[in-house]
Parts: C-alpha cells; structure tokens; sequence
C-alpha cells in the first residue's frame, strides 16, 4: 500500500473519530439541557394530592353545585385527579350534571347520604388528588359532617342581606368544627354573582371582610354562562365565555395557591 493510500486512510479515520466525538458531545449536551429542563418543570409545579375540599353553606341557591362543576372542572383540565361527592339528597343538581357531560375529562361524581360522608370521603381521598363536596344547605349533621370531612372549606356568598344573616349561623358551626380540627382546616369566602356595581354589594364586601373567616381575592360574576354550561354537563372554560373563563381559572389557581401552601405546611 502506497504512503499516499495510507495517509488518506488515516485521515478519513481521524475525522471519522473527532465526528463520533462531536456527535458525543451534542447529545450529551442536548441531555444535559433537557435534564435542567424537567427539573425547572418539577421545581414550579404545584403537588397537591389527597386534599378535600368542602363547598358549603347553610343557605340555598348561593351557587355550590355551580362552584363545585366549575372548579373540578378546571382542576381536571390542569391533570388533577379529581371526583365529586354529591351531598344534596333531594337536589342531586351534580350527579344529574355528570349524567349529562359527554367530554373528557371525566370527572365522577358520587351521591353521598348523610352518614356516609366522612367515610367516603376519606376512600375516595386514597384514589384522587382533590375530592370536592358539593354540600348540602341545611342546618344538620350533614353540614358538620361536610364540614369535618374537610381540608380546605370554601363558602359561596351572594351579595343579599340573607346570606349575610345565614352566614352567622355557618360561621357559628364552622367555628365548632375549628375547635376540633385546629389548623387542619382553612375557610375561605367566595363572593358568587358580585358585580361590584351596586350599593348592596359593596356593602357586603365590607360586611363579609369583618368576619374572621378570609374572603378571597377572586369573585364570580353574575354570567350567563354559569347557567347554561351546566345543562350541557360543562364548566365554564369549555365554553366561549371569555370573561367567564377568566375568572373561573384565576379563581381555580387561587385556590391551587391556597392548597400548595396548605400541603408545605
């Protein structure tokens, strides 16, 4: 073989090495990248797991059933585990909008009786990240049950001087229950169908804010979206209400927040 074969030879095997290497550090770098990637991921993202969640009042048409469609709802699209647990015997407005949701997510829905909710609830804590029970309005077992059940209790309010009135008697059971669970229960008040456009409502901004019971930053306003999503088994942001998208998801990431510092505590 000729010194000139021999010298191409060796040069193409030289340039075969130093490509493999370049190669080689490509894709090591490329790993590396995507490694730091999914730790920033994993970093930023909110665990919440085996948390309850009650919605609840004493009073009526405040809007659970609403509240809790549309927060499941929400809390599904971001890929949480979630079920509810119907609690209203007689109205059963969530089991009857889940006979009627044909869209993934799924989000199941189980009617509870009275006796039977902290013993559900604790099962289907096991099986989902958040349970949500949607209560039921009465002054009974049922609401301490509901309340008892509970990690985080979230209390619908209309801006009406009878849910003001009614509140007081909520705020009487709640603080019952508070002597017996202690910090392992938060409450929070939700304003539903606020406007901030009238006297009335203004009002009860400020009446609800002397309570010792914290309001959240988030209010749901009077759309009519909210009543018509549910009898096509929808929440609001799969449909094409914006503003109600809007604030039906700052209102979910509230809550989000309120559970993450809840589950670093």
């Amino acid at each position: 073989m000729s010194s000139q074969i021999k010298a191409i030879i060796k040069y193409h095997l030289r340039a075969n090495i130093k490509n493999k290497s370049l190669y080689f550090c490509f894709f090591s770098v490329l790993i590396f990248v995507f490694s730091v990637f999914v730790l920033y991921l994993h970093s930023n993202q909110s665990y919440i797991n085996n948390m309850i969640i009650s919605i609840t009042n004493l009073k009526g048409g405040v809007g659970k059933s609403t509240i809790s469609q549309n927060l499941a709802v929400v809390l599904a699209h971001k890929d949480y585990k979630v079920c509810i647990l119907d609690t209203d015997m007689e109205q059963r407005s969530s089991m009857k909008w889940h006979g009627l949701r044909e869209v993934k997510p799924d989000i199941p829905v189980f009617g509870v009786e009275s006796e039977q909710i902290n013993k559900v609830a604790d099962e289907q804590n096991r099986q989902y990240d958040i349970v949500i029970i949607d209560g039921s309005p009465q002054l009974s077992k049922t609401a301490t049950k509901t309340l008892m059940a509970a990690d985080l209790v979230l209390v619908p309010i209309t801006p009406s001087s009878l849910d003001v009135w009614s509140f007081e008697n909520f705020l009487e059971r709640y603080e019952q229950v508070k002597d017996v669970k202690g910090d392992n229960i938060q409450a929070y008040i939700l304003l539903n169908r606020y406007t901030g456009n009238t006297k009335l409502d203004k009002e009860v901004m400020d009446v609800m804010g002397e309570f010792d019971i914290r309001l959240m930053q988030t209010t749901i306003g009077q759309r009519v979206a909210y009543r018509e999503a549910p009898t096509n088994g929808l929440g609001v942001i799969e449909t094409r209400d914006q503003k109600a998208k809007d604030e039906i998801m700052r209102f979910a990431e509230e809550v989000e927040s309120i559970l993450t510092a809840m589950a670093q505590n």
